[in-house]
């Protein structure tokens, strides 16, 4: 009879993998974002250089300009004045 052959640490961590179906799910999602990292000249229909530059978009402004933000601020800071206030 002969020996059983040695079992690599890779072995076992592929075993351990293989039994985590969600990490296999996981594992695929990431290298199918990888490959289409790799292939987005491919897929893209437009390149690099076809970018509109001229007209770029204006940054946000550093101030909320919603209400709904300043309630939740206001909220955060002082818990009576929006009892106060009726959840407005």
């Amino acid at each position: 009879m002969s020996a059983p052959k040695p079992r690599s640490p890779l072995y076992f961590a592929w075993r351990r993998f293989d039994d985590n179906k969600a990490a296999l799910v996981a594992g695929v999602f990431l290298l199918l974002i990888i490959l289409m990292a790799i292939f987005a000249p491919l897929i893209s229909k437009t390149g690099y250089a076809d970018q509109k530059k001229s007209s770029p978009k204006p940054m946000p402004s550093r101030r909320p300009n919603s209400g709904s933000a300043l309630m939740i601020w206001g909220a955060i800071s002082s818990p009576a004045s929006s009892v106060a206030q009726g959840f407005r």
